[in-house]
């Protein structure tokens, strides 16, 4: 049942790609599958009827609700876990501003919306780390702990930097803006890289059970797949940091990474919600 939300979002998804890149119908039809598909999907997710599983709908609807006032509420678990979901989605929120952008445009000249010339993908790319940083600031205020909430606060504020220095960077590419991003890119790079492994990860644990495992495993009886998807952790946040210099079959490669990282991270973090 927990699927069956998701599953049928990825069927219209499969749906629309295939008429995309078939380019079934006019050319003008063919641009506009993008709008009709985030158009039925809004649609079906805000849709006041009691009907199409309603509970998940408005669920899912409040839970994005909460992140986006991040900081005015509480934060429970579906809020950082959404925040950090959302983290590793950064090129794909940054990809609203290009959105908008081509349509704006009418699809004339694209070049014009990319990064070297929109300053909106840069601020698109730090509204995640934006977000955390918020919850991590409402989670000290509630509960005054400095460890960990406002050392996870300094490592979305390197990420905050890293966003900002990269946008600034692309549109002006000086040598002391290109310095600057580096710095920062490095900084978040490692930071989060240790954050994973030692904290959500729960790697390198003293007197474990298991070798470089947290005692509780109960989530997944096959440890091996445990220690997959950390090794992941460091080449992924390389990957954010640099991808914008590298070929696009490596940066390709490096989002997989990515990917991978946030499969054994949702299980972890889940992992720690419920035990």
């Amino acid at each position: 049942q927990l699927a069956e939300f998701p599953s049928f979002f990825l069927l219209l998804l499969g749906i629309f790609i295939w008429l995309n890149f078939s380019r079934y119908g006019s050319d003008d039809v063919f641009l506009y599958y993008p709008v009709v598909l985030i158009g039925i999907s809004a649609l079906i997710i805000l849709f006041p009827a009691r009907v199409l599983a309603p509970t998940s709908r408005k669920w899912f609807a409040y839970a994005h609700w909460r992140l986006l006032l991040a900081g005015f509420y509480p934060v429970e678990f579906r809020d950082f876990f959404l925040g950090d979901i959302y983290c590793s989605l950064t090129y794909a929120v940054c990809n609203v501003s290009l959105f908008f952008c081509l349509y704006a445009n009418h699809w004339d000249e694209p070049t014009q919306c990319n990064s070297s010339h929109s300053r909106l993908i840069g601020f698109f790319g730090a509204i995640p780390p934006i977000w955390r940083f918020l919850q991590c600031l409402r989670r000290y205020r509630d509960t005054r702990n400095i460890f960990p909430h406002l050392v996870n606060g300094g490592k979305y504020t390197m990420s905050i930097l890293a966003a900002m220095t990269l946008s600034v960077y692309r549109i002006s590419g000086t040598h002391t803006n290109l310095a600057a991003f580096i710095v920062f890119a490095t900084i978040n790079g490692v930071y989060t890289a240790v954050w994973d492994l030692f904290m959500d990860f729960s790697l390198l644990q003293p007197n474990s059970r298991h070798k470089f495992l947290r005692d509780i495993t109960r989530a997944l009886p096959l440890r091996v797949v445990q220690y997959l998807p950390p090794g992941s952790s460091l080449p992924a946040q390389l990957a954010r940091a640099g991808s914008s210099w590298k070929p696009a079959s490596a940066s390709f490669v490096l989002k997989w990474a990515t990917v991978w990282k946030m499969v054994g991270f949702s299980v972890r973090k889940s992992q720690k919600g419920f035990v």
